[in-house]
């Protein structure tokens, strides 16, 4: 998982809506964490469906208002059909073409994102990463823009290790709902709990609505993607742990 979209500050729920002006100082204060408030001074960076106009920023769209203390990123949680690319998302794409120095990798946006040839762990002019058209990467939005191509990488541009992200071999992906994989990087995820205290398997979400799952074997693999699937629309933590369990009986 990425563990940047995990710690996620436990605010007072705010329901925002199409034109609302967020108020990041009002947000800090809702929480009784003291130690959050430092965040006041930091710069402020918007994630999906807020914008900033002039010195205000403005809600894009309908959903609750969340923050990363970590990194004091803002973004409203809301569901969408089509993938709007975000500096900092996490996403699951297919490498669609490949040049002398880049790769054109399809994340489920409108255009295609651009990737180094460099931007992996240990790339360089001798050392090519193995990667073809047709393969599934892991990557991180680097540069999200309206009127130009985005930026993907597979590395961590500061540590230049890759910490996750790369090349996903085996396993399997699927298509979800954004909502959905937004709910699975919240730092309790029930289902992803229910399913890891029964077995190992390894997961990468994007969050384009894309998810990538390798199992001890086939029934396996397939069972996290149904789990995952089937838990989207189960509110009651009980009930998400109960099916977990049949479905694990039934293997």
């Amino acid at each position: 998982m990425d563990e940047e979209n995990q710690e996620i500050f436990e605010a007072k729920p705010t329901f925002v809506l199409p034109g609302d002006i967020v108020d990041p100082l009002k947000f800090y204060t809702q929480g009784e964490n003291e130690s959050n408030i430092s965040s006041v001074d930091k710069v402020i960076k918007l994630g999906p469906g807020l914008i900033q106009r002039e010195d205000s920023i403005i809600a894009t769209a309908a959903g609750m208002l969340q923050h990363n203390y970590k990194d004091n990123r803002f973004w409203v949680d809301f569901n969408s059909k089509r993938y709007v690319p975000s500096t900092g998302d996490s996403v699951i794409g297919v490498v669609s073409k490949k040049f002398a120095e880049s790769f054109s990798v399809d994340v489920g946006a409108s255009v295609s994102a651009s990737l180094s040839a460099y931007a992996f762990e240990g790339a360089t002019k001798r050392n090519r990463p193995a990667v073809n058209v047709g393969d599934l990467v892991y990557v991180k939005v680097t540069l999200a823009h309206k009127d130009i191509e985005p930026e993907v990488e597979a590395v961590n541009s500061h540590t230049g290790r890759s910490e996750g992200f790369g090349p996903l071999k085996n396993g399997f992906a699927f298509k979800c709902s954004i909502g959905l994989c937004r709910s699975l990087l919240k730092p309790k995820c029930t289902v992803l709990e229910a399913l890891g205290s029964q077995m190992a398997f390894e997961i990468a979400i994007g969050l384009n609505g894309c998810v990538w799952v390798s199992g001890k074997n086939t029934k396996e693999t397939i069972l996290v993607r149904n789990a995952i699937l089937n838990s989207e629309f189960l509110t009651d933590a009980i009930d998400c742990q109960r099916m977990v369990s049949l479905l694990i009986d039934d293997l």
